[in-house]
């Protein structure tokens, strides 16, 4: 019990004590609410002096020496309005210098149609550029090419060069305009692979470009400008690269449609076989003594020689071409004649021969032992024919291992005793290729080892996929070894030149005869011929007056007040193939 008594006595103490602190608080709150009231009063008072006398200030300003209100001065009007006009040009100005500083215009506005579809300036200007590089003109937009644009063109006096590359880079347009619309017609989408060859490709061009860069002090911007033409930007030529490498993907795929079965080769083989067949014949040119004859003296001189020709024409029927010829030729040249026996011998097609020439041999009724005089304007030609036939020329591959003379390079004659030299070291790496693996790499490693023909000794030796042009460019021992008819993959031998002596490795012959592949690939070029022809007979193309302008040139006002382009009167010549 004196325990509760205690515990209340306690709680009436505290309770007393909260009572105290909260009138105390209350009553401080009240001193600063009044404190507040007073100062916010005073401080409106003291606004309200001052906006007075601000009044009372512009409304002395505004009276006169008579105390009464001024008028308001015109002057005062137009020097405002002045500043405001003057600031509003400057805007306008600085406005235009960037617009035409960025290249915004040539950009944007439209200096071709081709079907439909709108090219700017900058986009013949970046075509243009291209067929510039390709041409190896150099860079266009340049101030130094500005005025090489003015030269006449090459092809019509009354052009210049600049009206050449922007027919070049309309056609081009064009064309480029109806591929692309026909890819897009039938639907064509790039594998992954050509997908991943495109991306590829715009980065390598994006870390050349910023190489070049680097390496210049120049912006990219600036470089592409020199290349394309002002306003020109790295993202708008990595477009135009990827459509164009599309287009590209496109119309591999439509030659690559094209009908090249072995009927269809068979068959444009038949219809054009003139072109295609090889025609062997003898062949000697009478010529006068004096090459520098003209008039009556050279026709006198022909005269001579054309009753030579018809006299060894006549003796062919017992002797053999080169003796017929020789008893027409004086001492001396009959010796050296004979010496060279096989320069008569010729083997050649149309693409190789002169018309009247071709027009003799090609005759289907022609038959070997057949012969004609050809006279010319400088000449007398005596042709006898041998055979025609079919081209059936293989691409070959063959390794060598030269064994020539120190410092040897085939322009002097090699004696007896170096043939027998060369002879022995030849047969002694034969033998130890013989004794080897007996493989092209272990031929290889030898040529590398041993072959003194610089051209080849560093790849094993190896000549590969030799055409019938190649073929032709060998010396004719070394030609005759690799194109023996019965020569095949791992034959070796040894083979005597002008050069020395070469020990010989035949790799092996092409998948199918070099005949075969050419009529093929001309028959694609055909169907693509065709299929081109067929876009653009419905090609409809306009050029815009306005923006053409702009193309091929870098000065923004020149450009748009300049008229038609006459050529300069340096003749200067340049040639776009």
């Amino acid at each position: 019990m004196p325990f509760n008594l205690f515990l209340l006595f306690f709680s009436v103490i505290n309770l007393t004590s909260c009572l105290n602190v909260a009138f105390m608080a209350k009553a401080v709150s009240k001193e600063k609410s009044d404190m507040a009231k007073k100062e916010s009063n005073e401080s409106t008072e003291w606004k309200a002096q001052v906006e007075r006398a601000e009044r009372k200030a512009r409304i002395a300003r505004m009276k006169g020496s008579q105390g009464k209100k001024k008028k308001i001065g015109s002057h005062r009007i137009w020097k405002k309005v002045l500043l405001i006009t003057t600031v509003c040009l400057l805007v306008i100005l600085l406005a235009g210098w960037l617009v035409i500083r960025s290249g915004i215009i040539v950009r944007k506005v439209s200096a071709l149609t081709v079907n439909g579809r709108k090219f700017s300036a900058s986009d013949l200007n970046l075509s243009i550029g291209n067929i510039a590089v390709n041409a190896q003109l150099g860079l266009v937009f340049t101030e130094e090419f500005q005025e090489t644009l003015m030269s006449p063109s090459p092809y019509a006096p009354d052009q210049t060069l600049r009206d050449l590359l922007i027919e070049a880079a309309v056609s081009q347009l064009e064309y480029f305009a109806a591929t692309s619309a026909d890819m897009v017609k039938v639907g064509f989408k790039p594998t992954d692979e050509q997908n991943k060859e495109i991306e590829a490709a715009l980065d390598a061009y994006e870390k050349q470009m910023l190489q070049i860069s680097e390496q210049s002090g120049r912006s990219v911007t600036s470089i592409l400008e020199m290349y394309y033409g002002p306003g020109t930007r790295l993202k708008a030529v990595q477009s135009n690269m990827d459509e164009n490498m599309r287009v590209s993907y496109y119309m591999n795929s439509i030659r690559e449609a094209a009908d090249v079965s072995d009927e269809k080769i068979t068959a444009y083989y038949d219809e054009h076989r003139d072109d295609y067949d090889l025609f062997s014949y003898y062949l000697y040119d009478f010529k006068p003594e004096d090459s520098n004859l003209e008039g009556d003296a050279l026709t006198e001189a022909l005269d001579e020689l054309e009753a030579k020709a018809n006299t060894a024409a006549e003796s062919l029927r017992l002797k053999p071409f080169i003796e017929a010829v020789s008893d027409q030729l004086p001492e001396e040249e009959a010796k050296k004649l004979l010496e060279s026996e096989d320069t008569l011998l010729q083997r050649k097609k149309k693409a190789a021969m002169l018309t009247t020439l071709f027009d003799f041999v090609k005759d289907s009724e022609r038959k070997k032992g057949d012969h004609k005089v050809i006279r010319g304007a400088k000449q007398v030609t005596l042709v006898e024919f041998v055979s025609r036939e079919k081209d059936d020329f293989r691409p070959y591959s063959v390794r060598h291992i030269l064994l020539s003379k120190e410092g040897h390079d085939g322009s002097q004659e090699l004696t007896q005793a170096d043939y027998d030299t060369l002879k022995i070291e030849a047969m002694d790496v034969w033998q130890e290729y013989l004794d080897g693996e007996q493989t092209a790499d272990a031929f290889s490693q030898l040529a590398k080892e041993k072959s003194k023909d610089q051209g080849s000794a560093s790849n094993g030796g190896l000549y590969a996929d030799i055409t019938s042009d190649k073929s032709a460019q060998f010396v004719k021992p070394f030609r005759e070894w690799c194109e023996d008819p019965a020569r095949k993959p791992g034959d070796t031998g040894l083979v005597k030149s002008q050069f020395g002596y070469h020990v010989m490795y035949f790799q092996g012959h092409g998948d199918e005869a070099e005949l075969t592949s050419k009529i093929r690939e001309t028959l694609r070029d055909e169907h693509v011929n065709a299929w081109s022809t067929a876009i653009m007979n419905d090609v409809k193309s306009e050029q815009h007056p306005f923006g053409m302008k702009f193309v091929g040139r870098i000065h923004f006002f020149k450009a748009l007040f300049s008229k038609e382009d006459k050529p300069a009167p340096e003749e200067t010549v340049f040639k776009i193939d």
